[in-house]
């Protein structure tokens, strides 16, 4: 299922949801997606600046050549964002690689918090 956020926040999915042991025994492949997304928004960053150098210096076919890497590029992101959201989990933050995990916690709509780098998830937070 590819949910979102919003959908948590709007209490549209009530099912789904990941316990802190499920979200933990899925970071090893969540974290190998949140790399692979972090590659490839460098990539779009890369081909966005070089696409916009080589048009304001007139050098047209090269530009349509990086918008065509930029386009790739985004395509990547995008799918790796979607294998993300296919987990049941979503990029909060692609900068920190900071992903969130729909959770119930005491009985109440929560979400559980991880940023690549960490080992474990150890915080949570009401989804609104």
């Amino acid at each position: 299922m590819v949910v979102s956020i919003a959908d948590y926040r709007s209490g549209v999915v009530n099912k789904g949801v990941f316990s802190l042991e499920r979200a933990n025994r899925s970071l090893p492949l969540v974290r190998r997606i949140v790399e692979d997304i972090q590659e490839a928004s460098g990539k779009v960053a890369d081909y966005q600046e070089e696409f916009e150098r080589l048009a304001e210096q007139g050098n047209l076919e090269q530009a349509n050549q990086a918008m065509l890497c930029l386009s790739k590029a985004r395509q990547e992101y995008r799918q790796f964002c979607r294998e993300l959201g296919q987990l049941g989990c979503c990029l909060s933050d692609g900068r920190a690689g900071a992903v969130d995990f729909p959770a119930i916690v005491e009985g109440k709509q929560t979400v559980l918090c991880w940023r690549l780098g960490e080992s474990k998830i150890s915080r949570w937070h009401d989804p609104h």
